[in-house]
């Protein structure tokens, strides 16, 4: 494969060969018995598989022009947030881990509400409107506070939050409470930082872009003064006084009045 060709397809391939790591694998297996395995599907499909086609999609430019626009990022983040937060509901998540069925479609709405979200967030990036950048950062930044926040709950919870941390068996080593707690920091590790960190990148583009434009305004200011600073070295301190006088003397001249003609009076006549 070209150098160019790699440079376009290369992350379309990597996300796919990712996919295949994390759902023919061993992982599925093992997430039937172990909720950090589980959890660890759950970040590599919306933290690193989603992210990496989006950003193919973009390079290859197959995304629809409405994902530039920064309209559907806020519905984008609040579909993942509610997908996240209902499949990690106790009788959700056990279900999924029991049954294949349910499991498929976690795992496939996992995929979709990341891609959804990563691909209106990161389709800004070639958007003139700043508003459209702000969108896609403010939608990153809010998954990442919500995820991290889940996170923190289940590493902080007093015991295991669902039954199936007691039906099904752990990894070896770990209880069903450190199994958890587990899980909860992979979120906060993977997760969160992921989607935190494509906020930060697309909210250093808008304040760039903030500066580009308040710098160009600058430049103009001061293209204009030097301009005039040059005219008055290049005519002199004396010309330029002269034409500052000259400014100041009125466009047209006061009228003048002429006074009444006086009548002199006769001269009296000699005796």
């Amino acid at each position: 494969m070209s150098s160019p060709a790699l440079r376009r397809h290369g992350p379309l391939c990597l996300a796919l060969l990712l996919l295949a790591v994390l759902w023919v694998g061993p992982l599925p297996a093992r997430a039937e018995t172990s909720f950090a395995a589980h959890m660890v599907l759950h970040m590599g499909v919306v933290a690193l598989a989603a992210p990496l086609l989006a950003f193919s999609l973009g390079r290859s430019g197959l995304l629809p022009a409405s994902a530039g626009t920064g309209r559907f990022v806020l519905p984008a983040a609040l579909l993942e947030f509610l997908l996240i937060w209902g499949w990690h509901a106790p009788a959700l998540h056990d279900a999924a881990r029991q049954h294949i069925g349910l499991f498929a479609l976690e795992q496939g709405s996992f995929l979709l509400a990341g891609l959804f979200l990563w691909t209106t967030a990161l389709g800004s990036l070639g958007s003139p409107q700043t508003g459209a950048r702000a969108a896609g950062a403010a939608g990153l930044l809010l998954t990442s506070m919500h995820m991290t926040l889940l996170g923190a709950l289940l590493l902080l919870a007093p015991r295991p939050l669902y039954r199936c941390g007691t039906l099904c068996s752990p990894l070896a080593t770990l209880t069903p409470l450190e199994d958890q707690q587990l899980g909860g920091t992979l979120m906060l590790l993977v997760g969160g930082a992921a989607y935190l960190a494509g906020g930060i990148a697309l909210l250093a583009g808008v304040l760039r872009a903030g500066d580009g434009t308040s710098g160009q305004r600058m430049a103009e200011r001061f293209s204009f003064d030097h301009e005039e600073r040059s005219a008055v070295d290049a005519g002199g301190i004396g010309e330029y006084s002269g034409r500052s006088e000259r400014r100041k003397e009125p466009t047209s001249r006061p009228r003048e009045v002429s006074a009444p003609a006086l009548s002199i009076p006769e001269a009296e006549a000699r005796p």
